[in-house]
């Protein structure tokens, strides 16, 4: 079972991204690093997901774009004057 905190909740809002893209990226990510407190963190397709593994399921601690995509996002939104969520639904569609 998987679990989001509140704070990945609105991070997925903010960022438009998926649940599927968050599954997939626990399938098929490349663990970056495990840090101190046991978190993981996850890359995969333009993703990186931070999460804890609990006995009978995983909680999704924050969510965010890899920071290339990040940047193109940010470039579109200065360049059309869009917000970071209007900017990453436009690439989104053309990707």
């Amino acid at each position: 079972m998987i679990l989001y905190s509140l704070h990945a909740k609105q991070r997925m809002n903010l960022r438009v991204i998926s649940e599927t893209e968050i599954k997939n990226a626990l399938e098929h990510g490349r663990v970056i690093k495990t840090q101190e407190d046991g978190r993981i963190v996850v890359h995969h397709n333009r993703v990186r997901v931070v999460f804890a593994i609990h006995q009978q399921h995983v909680t999704i601690v924050t969510v965010m774009p890899d920071k290339a995509f990040e940047k193109h996002v940010r470039h579109l939104a200065k360049k059309e004057n869009l917000s970071m969520k209007q900017a990453t639904k436009k690439l989104k569609n053309i990707a």
